[in-house]
């Protein structure tokens, strides 16, 4: 084969097409208000803001972790497979006292993370993970919404 050829056979190989593309829902209001829960681009799998809410932050973080767990383990994937984390909270202090619940749950798979801190009206503990994952190589995924 000629480099032509190659060069050729190389650029097309890492054309992403809109069909690998896949999108998904897990409660029918999220369709209703224009997200989708999780979006698939090839090897990466983006989830939308999961929310934690609770008296306190720790409950909060708790909270949305474990929903993040669920929504991960729907996918068959785990903790293991997030690569890149972003948690908004309403209480950035409070959020770093109880960063023990998300190193319980990373273990020693820790994503690369940013934490924001946003006003968010109401009285109890809150935050938003947004978080993004891996999928390995020939990882059967689920049938995307229609």
């Amino acid at each position: 084969m000629n480099k032509y050829m190659l060069l050729l056979v190389l650029l097309f190989s890492t054309i992403t097409f809109a069909s690998d593309i896949k999108r998904y829902g897990h409660d029918e209001w999220q369709t209703k208000i224009g997200y989708s829960q999780a979006v698939a681009v090839n090897d990466t799998l983006y989830l939308s803001g999961i929310i934690g809410e609770a008296e306190t932050m720790g409950g909060a973080l708790d909270s949305a972790v474990t929903q993040l767990h669920l929504i991960l383990d729907s996918f068959g994937l785990t903790a293991e497979h997030v690569i890149k984390e972003k948690i908004y909270s309403n209480d950035l202090p409070a959020l770093r006292r109880n960063t023990h619940i998300r190193k319980r749950y990373y273990g020693k798979n820790l994503p690369a993370a940013v934490w924001i801190e946003v006003q968010h009206t109401g009285n109890k503990a809150w935050l938003e993970l947004e978080v993004v994952a891996h999928i390995p190589n020939g990882h059967s995924m689920p049938k995307p919404i229609e």
